[in-house]
């Protein structure tokens, strides 16, 4: 029984870790972003521009998964289907 408590806390550490994980690599790609767009504006080059667009894109994707995360995941429901 101790194992099993012990290992739920874990799991849920973990998934916190997760989280937090999932939002500082969303706003580290869009601080990406911006410099890379910014730097793109100023120089015209193609190059910086296709890594903006890819910043911008990691940034919503991580943007969207912690958010799914932190209010789609809902294990209660999950767990009164099981009994």
């Amino acid at each position: 029984m101790a194992k099993a408590k012990q290992s739920k806390q874990t799991k849920s550490q973990v998934s916190e870790q997760n989280r937090f994980s999932l939002f500082a690599y969303a706003l580290f790609a869009f601080a990406m972003a911006y410099g890379f767009g910014s730097w793109a504006i100023d120089s015209g080059s193609l190059w910086l521009y296709l890594f903006t667009y890819i910043s911008v894109y990691y940034g919503v994707s991580y943007s969207v998964k912690f958010v799914k995360l932190q209010f789609f995941n809902n294990d209660k429901t999950r767990k009164a289907k099981k009994s």
